[in-house]
């Protein structure tokens, strides 16, 4: 009985811990859940030296990458991206009908990367896997969040 008894006193003190500190946090879960990503790109191994790296860019600009293998940065960054260059980047998205894109281009071949494209807009989002032969018109949105990630200046993150 008393081990019953100790049992139910230590899960309700640690509910209610975990209650408080959910309280003192939950400006913070707000502003976290209202960030969106509306575009990411992944790009994966080869058998050579590909870039391995993912970048997430959210509704208020900011921008997150990861690098993990053959790129100049490793580890995890954040910038933030100009507004022009993040409505020209929404355009291209989009003015290339991304959402009438298969979900997957691939082919019987080996030794190539893959690259993972998601866009988010206006309530619908699409994720698409290109490994081989897709349109020319993919491969430029690909280009596109690609040189973008060249050209920001990021800042490594403390985490």
């Amino acid at each position: 009985m008393k081990i019953i008894v100790y049992v139910t006193l230590t899960i309700a003190f640690f509910s209610c811990h975990t209650t408080k500190k959910m309280r003192t946090t939950d400006a913070v879960t707000t502003a976290v859940t209202n960030k969106l990503i509306v575009i990411s790109m992944k790009k994966t191994m080869c058998y050579g030296r590909c870039p391995v790296y993912e970048v997430e860019i959210y509704n208020d600009r900011t921008a997150k990458y990861i690098g993990e293998k053959y790129v100049d940065n490793i580890g995890e960054f954040t910038a933030t991206v100009p507004e022009e260059r993040y409505n020209v980047l929404l355009e291209q998205f989009k003015s290339a009908n991304f959402f009438a894109f298969e979900k997957e281009y691939r082919a019987a071949v080996s030794d190539l990367p893959t690259t993972y494209l998601f866009f988010s807009y206006e309530g619908k989002s699409r994720k698409i896997m290109d490994y081989y032969g897709a349109p020319e018109s993919l491969k430029t949105l690909e280009k596109s969040v690609a040189d973008l990630v060249n050209d920001l200046e990021w800042e490594k993150s403390e985490e």
